[in-house]
């Protein structure tokens, strides 16, 4: 049996452009999520969901980066491709910011930090 401690970072994704009538679809994540999984060798889940706000609701998707005992990624390395799929995402929806939950912290990354 191997034990890690455990970290993951959670990307919350919103379907809908900023600004635009334009929504996007779980396929589209899936499709982007699986370059990416073959690109960098991370594991990802996807899990739909819909966010509230104030006055309004949209549709989205979390998707966690977590450890794998079997790959010794470290946590740097889990923040590092949450924000680097998190950049991609920021391109390909047309979104202002995204936000990345962590074990420990919490970012907000931002459209000019492309």
């Amino acid at each position: 049996m191997k034990i890690k401690k455990t970290f993951t970072a959670k990307i919350l994704i919103e379907f809908k452009e900023s600004y635009s009538a334009v929504n996007h679809t779980l396929d589209d994540v899936y499709g982007l999520c699986d370059n990416y999984c073959r690109k960098v060798g991370v594991r990802l889940s996807v899990t739909p969901t819909t966010f509230f706000y104030t006055h309004s609701a949209t549709y989205g998707c979390f998707i966690e980066l977590f450890k794998n005992p079997r790959v010794p990624h470290s946590n740097y390395d889990i923040v590092g491709a949450a924000i680097d799929l998190a950049k991609t995402f920021l391109k390909e929806f047309k979104q202002e910011r995204i936000i990345i939950i962590c074990t420990d912290q919490t970012y907000m990354v931002e459209k000019e930090d492309l």
